[in-house]
């Protein structure tokens, strides 16, 4: 068989036999995207590293599992099993020919050859001995995509899990040192994420969701953040400001309301000017305009922001003619 079919037929009835995939809150990533290649003289890039298998359980990488062709020696995926595990920094990593299945535990050193895999259980203890409420609570909350436009690459992962790791041990000051470019913004906005879901707070009772002060050097990284955000949950018992409606709440009928009560108490032959809370806010007043106004004209209200670019700038023109 060549690599494709070991791994459809016989490494992946292995992970099913040992409820990968099957036990609740267990995934197996395929084809797990690592680096996206090396940067090159003209801006393509070189080979990507990509591992074969990531087991996932609780929100938690635990293992890679390199494949290989049951025609070709289990000790041919060895070394990149290795590399793969130092570039996640996971505690145990595998290769397998379908065949054979040979473990390596990343932190002791020992390895050989295993009968099965480990259960999604047994692969959490191994790589957690020590129960950590608060951790396991943080894994339990999924990284915030942004509606599935950003994904959080492995060095952020690390660096997020490391932070909270520290958080659930009841460190007191935490530093994370990293590049330009590598996205600092990022990875605190996931941290602040994952505090606030999980009702982290400093009487690490679980009762109330945290307050945290975010501070930035320039205006635009805590802006960048706090966009980053802002659907979640009503926080209970809290009274909201008009100030905090469409930055931390947003009601839709509420804004649907205000702007009939405008569109009824204007002319809505001559021009007007309203300014929002943010850009999804002006997007969403102006629908709601089109969608209320009397008139039959397409672009009777239109968004002039920076999301809008040239066509923003197009529109802004129209109005000042």
């Amino acid at each position: 068989m060549n690599e494709a079919e070991t791994r459809a037929e016989l490494i992946d009835p292995m992970l099913k036999a040992s409820g990968w995939g099957v036990v609740e809150g267990s995934k197996v990533q395929r084809e797990y995207p690592i680096t996206a290649g090396k940067i090159q003289t003209g801006g393509a890039r070189g080979k990507s590293l990509t591992a074969d298998y990531v087991l996932v359980y609780h929100g938690r990488k635990l293992a890679v599992i390199e494949a290989k062709s049951n025609e070709l020696p289990v000790g041919e995926g060895v070394a990149q099993a290795k590399n793969y595990a130092e570039k996640l920094q996971l505690a145990t990593t595998y290769s397998s020919n379908g065949l054979e299945l040979y473990q390596i535990c990343m932190k002791t050193g020992a390895e050989g050859l295993i009968e099965t895999f480990p259960s999604p259980e047994e692969l959490w203890h191994k790589t957690f001995a020590v129960p950590s409420p608060w951790e396991e609570s943080f894994n339990r909350v999924p990284f915030e995509d942004i509606g599935g436009t950003k994904a959080v690459r492995y060095y952020q992962e690390l660096a997020i899990n490391k932070a909270l790791a520290a958080i659930a041990q009841q460190r007191q000051r935490i530093l994370l040192t990293l590049a330009t470019g590598t996205g600092k913004t990022f990875i605190a906005f996931q941290i602040v994420w994952k505090l606030f879901q999980s009702r982290w707070n400093l009487n690490r009772d679980g009762k109330r969701r945290p307050r945290v002060l975010f501070l930035a050097d320039r205006n635009i990284l805590s802006d960048q953040a706090f966009n980053q955000v802002i659907e979640d949950e009503v926080e209970e018992g809290h009274v909201y400001k008009e100030e905090e409606f469409n930055s931390i709440i947003e009601i839709k009928a509420r804004e649907a309301r205000r702007v009939q009560i405008l569109l009824a108490e204007i002319n809505q032959s001559e021009k007007a000017i309203i300014f929002c809370a943010n850009q999804p806010h002006a997007a969403v007043i102006r629908d709601l305009i089109n969608k209320y106004k009397s008139s039959s004209e397409a672009n009777y209200c239109v968004r002039f922001t920076a999301n809008d670019g040239k066509l923003g700038e197009q529109y802004l023109r129209e109005f000042q003619d």
